[in-house]
């Protein structure tokens, strides 16, 4: 009576065994790729730009007798969300983001205020800060600035310290 049922084969168990591993470790994989993939793409969204967002030394300067401040930002080839442009002097430190349509910062050879835009790729933008409007007392001493990639903060890329006197220029 016994000899009559039939057991299932170790072959098909161990081909049902193996299955069974591989479903489990696809399953696995899809998941931990797609939340490592999210968290590496965020931690790698400042690497390589360090030196592809610079301030133009010649045209980064403070206009005394007007209170304003040219900032000169030069951007290679990278995609960047924005820029924020820290100013300190004085015991005083703001910061400033670009693009902002404030009343305190407009292009160069512009009118306040006016919409105000990032350089594009490879180009370069010069921007006037009027420090007066910003409650900054006295000459600035440093400017540091600041990219943000896909909404993350980056280090500093560039920094000016100190900040030279305009003489040159017509703000």
């Amino acid at each position: 009576m016994f000899n009559k049922k039939k057991g299932v084969s170790g072959v098909i168990t161990v081909v049902l065994l193996i299955s069974l591993v591989l479903a489990t470790v696809a399953i696995v994989w899809a998941t931990m790729q797609n939340l490592v993939g999210e968290r590496l793409e965020k931690a790698t969204s400042c690497s390589g730009i360090f030196e592809k967002i610079s301030l133009n030394k010649g045209y980064t300067c403070y206009n005394d007798s007007s209170k304003e401040m040219l900032v000169s930002i030069k951007v290679e080839d990278v995609e960047i969300n924005k820029i924020m442009i820290s100013i300190s002097g004085g015991g005083d430190s703001k910061t400033i983001e670009i693009p902002d349509s404030s009343n305190y910062t407009k292009p160069y050879r512009g009118d306040y205020p006016q919409e105000i835009y990032l350089p594009g790729k490879n180009a370069g933008k010069t921007y006037v800060l009027n420090l007066t409007g910003l409650d900054f007392s006295e000459k600035p001493t440093s400017v540091i600035i600041y990219p943000v990639v896909k909404g993350k903060k980056c280090p500093a890329s560039d920094t000016i310290l100190p900040i030279a006197d305009c003489f040159l220029f017509d703000l």
